[in-house]
């Protein structure tokens, strides 16, 4: 069993209209108004093994809803191989990596990190071979959200 958590900032008015999380805890996703606009914002936790299934389910369930999108994650895959790792050696996409690339692309969902920095490269994994894991996944509509309504900056 895995254990993924969204954390509310207290001072942020915050309305929780509809929340679902998977039984293996792999994700969260709530639909609400944080300073009356709306977004849903989802957690999770990539599966260790190569399943697009998961990916393309949850995407599903989040074309399903109108609404600006954040997802934060740990998808336990590399999207981009040439930027995302430190070894010079080309690595073939997963399935996994696949469908999520499709699935967001279809969403129009963008990394946040690639999007401000498309050839820098840093790492939220340090081993052998360094490993960004961690992208912050916005749409346009939420962007705007995320850094003006949130007052937050990811520069």
């Amino acid at each position: 069993m895995w254990c993924v958590a969204l954390l509310i900032n207290k001072n942020l008015t915050f309305q929780l209209n509809y929340m679902e999380k998977d039984r293996s805890g792999r994700f969260i996703l709530v639909d609400c108004l944080i300073n009356a606009n709306r977004v849903i914002l989802v957690s999770l936790y990539g599966p260790n093994l190569d399943r697009p299934e998961f990916f393309n389910d949850l995407i599903l369930k989040l074309a399903a809803i109108e609404a600006p999108c954040i997802l934060g994650d740990d998808y336990n895959l590399v999207q981009k191989p040439l930027i995302d790792r430190s070894s010079p050696k080309l690595v073939t996409p997963t399935k996994s990596a696949v469908a999520l690339a499709q699935d967001m692309n279809e969403l129009g969902l963008g990394d946040v990190w690639h999007i401000r920095n498309p050839t820098s490269k840093d790492y939220s994994f340090y081993s052998k071979y360094f490993i960004n894991l961690f992208p912050l996944l916005l749409d346009g509509d939420s962007e705007n959200i995320f850094l003006e309504t949130l007052n937050l900056s990811l520069l």
